[in-house]
């Protein structure tokens, strides 16, 4: 580990140079530069470390890259106004902000490295009699239960795309509870002892995941998705890379389809008429789209930070009101403070098409941050991430508390990237909650009747 703290120590301040010197203009080859070292610094610590490529770390990497530094190389010198990027925003900003990301994540790096783990390739310590009796069915049952009600709410519209998924979705909160219990059921399932028991749940659980990938829904299947793997790789079969690779290739694909199914309606996405348009007009990093164009919002939050002034944690305040349920609307409505501005994707989209907008641009984690506190916020911020997920690492395979939290990253490895800092924060608090309250309450509540 020495080896990487000085390798990362070493890019931590070259980013730092690159950011002080980064050009007003646009400038490619820096841009450029950006890409390469970034991609170097990450083969250098998968390589040193000996850490899969089925980890937080992997997902986390991957979905940074594409929301911040494939545009400025790959689309602004041939089409600079692709997707949302037709929006008008200010182009000189662009190596500024390029640069503020690679800091980011540099100072991320550097907290991930810092610390020393030694677990890498160490069993669970924590076992099947850490739970209570029926637990597994338990949660399962009730994310079952919750998913039928939910879809048999909707009704024919579920497969219709986009318009029930932008009506229903960010409106009912049954959908936040379905995502906790999927998660828990999904991190949990490779706990069950019974083998014959455990195909059954984790056949349920890729029955569930299906039916919402088919609706056009991607947040829900994609935690989902990224929890089995992840827990797979660490319990039942470590993967190779070529193997894993594949996977990837095979699952960019399908969500790339599903992208689609998302605005036209699933039957238009598999017609092949429509299969042959979407393959001509696309180019090789289209795949990445929804998360690519996120980009646009790094440039714009930086440029009205450094504009306009700073939030102060307004745009982040959303992140912890959302703890608890319907705190964040109390609290706009008694201080007067518009909804839009307590959260940076709301506020991102306020810029541009002002209140009351079906269409959400949404946010970025590194302008999040930079959006509310400056680049002092960034350097805290970032910092604290990495030291954060090192001590995970050093934890989850012998205690089932960290173990939950660190899968609840890795369900938010990508979409973190394209949201907010805190995007993570609820699921943790309450998985842990529910934890608690059907694990170690009922096992205490046994041990009385006993």
């Amino acid at each position: 580990m020495r080896n990487l703290k000085i390798i990362n120590l070493f890019f931590l301040a070259l980013s730092l140079i690159l950011f002080l010197s980064s050009p007003k203009e646009y400038n490619y080859y820096f841009c450029l530069l950006i890409n390469i070292l970034f991609i170097i610094q990450n083969i250098l610590y998968f390589f040193i470390s000996k850490r899969g490529l089925v980890s937080f770390e992997f997902f986390f990497m991957l979905s940074f890259y594409c929301v911040n530094f494939i545009y400025p190389v790959f689309y602004f010198p041939t089409n600079p106004t692709f997707a949302v990027f037709k929006y008008a925003f200010n182009y000189n900003i662009i190596c500024k902000a390029t640069a503020v990301a690679f800091f980011a994540y540099a100072l991320y790096m550097f907290g991930l490295v810092i610390r020393r783990y030694s677990n890498i390739d160490e069993d669970f310590t924590f076992h099947s009699d850490t739970f209570s009796p029926y637990f597994f069915r338990n949660i399962l049952f009730i994310f079952s239960i919750l998913t039928i009600y939910y879809i048999s709410s909707v009704g024919v519209n579920f497969f219709n795309g986009y318009e029930w998924y932008q009506d229903q979705e960010n409106i009912n909160p049954i959908t936040s509870f379905i995502e906790y219990f999927g998660d828990l059921s999904s991190m949990f399932v490779l706990f069950v002892p019974k083998i014959s028991t455990r195909l059954r749940y984790f056949s349920i659980i890729l029955l569930f995941t299906i039916i919402y990938l088919l609706s056009g829904s991607r947040n829900m299947p994609l935690d989902f998705i990224l929890i089995l793997v992840v827990a797979f790789n660490e319990r039942i079969f470590k993967m190779p890379s070529l193997l894993f690779l594949a996977i990837i290739f095979i699952g960019i694909f399908v969500f790339t389809v599903l992208g689609y199914a998302r605005e036209e309606g699933l039957f238009n996405a598999l017609s092949i008429n429509n299969g042959l348009d979407m393959a001509k007009d696309s180019s090789f990093f289209d795949f990445a789209s929804d998360l690519i164009i996120n980009n646009r919002n790094l440039y714009v939050l930086i440029d009205f930070a450094d504009t306009h002034g700073l939030t102060y944690g307004l745009t982040m305040l959303s992140g912890v009101l959302g703890l608890v349920p319907y705190l964040g609307t109390y609290v706009s409505n008694v201080f007067g403070i518009p909804l839009d501005f307590m959260y940076t994707p709301g506020f991102n989209t306020y810029l541009e098409f002002g209140h009351g907008s079906y269409y959400g641009l949404g946010g970025n984690m590194v302008a999040d941050v930079y959006l509310s506190f400056g680049l002092y916020g960034v350097i805290i911020a970032f910092f604290l991430f990495g030291l954060f997920i090192s001590k995970l690492i050093e934890q989850y395979k012998h205690n089932v508390y960290y173990y939950i939290i660190y899968f609840n990253l890795v369900a938010a490895s990508v979409f973190i990237n394209r949201e907010s800092y805190l995007l993570p924060l609820r699921g943790v608090v309450y998985s842990l909650f529910i934890f608690w309250i059907m694990n170690v309450m009922y096992k205490n509540n046994l041990k009385k009747l006993e």
